[in-house]
């Protein structure tokens, strides 16, 4: 965060002499988040028509579809390419340099599963007071991917202010048979869309 005034100072008793080089102080958060996106309900809405009959009036909900599922799914793979890339760059659009905000994760677990749920929303437990990320139960979520059929990747960068045990972390991600580290965060969401585009 960068401050245009000294937080000591009132900003109503700043001058133009007082504030011609700006007061910055920089702060950090950390987040962490969790998104799941159901593949086959893209493209998709649930519409509610309302009849009236002699008894009154009866709604019924159907499904339709908005896309074209005659030409092998590439429109529904075109915007699920263009929603993971907008989540991969998604920032805080701000309208001061000083308000910006990264929201690119520093560490990421991505997945595709055959079936839809949230499992890999319990992956990542933090300690406040250590910083530190609960190994057990990151290997366990991991395993239960696995066992989910899921396809499972993830990535780091290291950044010692989003956790402490980084080298403890990583291993148990590459202990896991069948969850494969990326070299990147940017990668793991490349190798993401890729991996939608060849088998959606």
């Amino acid at each position: 965060m960068i401050l245009q005034y000294d937080p000591g100072i009132d900003a109503e008793s700043v001058t133009d002499s007082d504030h011609n080089i700006g007061y910055r102080e920089m702060t950090e958060n950390v987040f962490r988040g969790a998104l799941a996106i159901d593949i086959p309900a893209i493209g998709r809405r649930e519409i509610e028509n309302i009849e009236e009959t002699n008894n009154g009036v009866r709604s019924k909900r159907e499904l339709t579809n908005e896309l074209d599922d005659n030409n092998n799914g590439d429109d529904r793979k075109d915007r699920i390419e263009e929603l993971l890339t907008a989540i991969q760059n998604t920032s805080n659009l701000a309208g001061q340099a000083r308000h910006m905000a990264d929201f690119m994760p520093d560490f990421l677990i991505a997945s595709t599963q055959p079936v839809y749920n949230q499992r890999v929303s319990n992956a990542i437990r933090t300690d406040p007071e250590t910083g530190e990320v609960d190994p057990s139960t990151l290997e366990s979520v991991l395993k239960d991917l696995i066992a989910l059929e899921a396809d499972v990747w993830v990535a780091g960068t290291r950044n010692p202010s989003v956790m402490n045990n980084w080298d403890e972390v990583m291993d148990v991600v590459e202990s896991v048979d069948g969850v494969e580290t990326q070299d990147s965060v940017v990668a793991t969401f490349d190798t993401l869309k890729d991996h939608v585009k060849k088998n959606l």
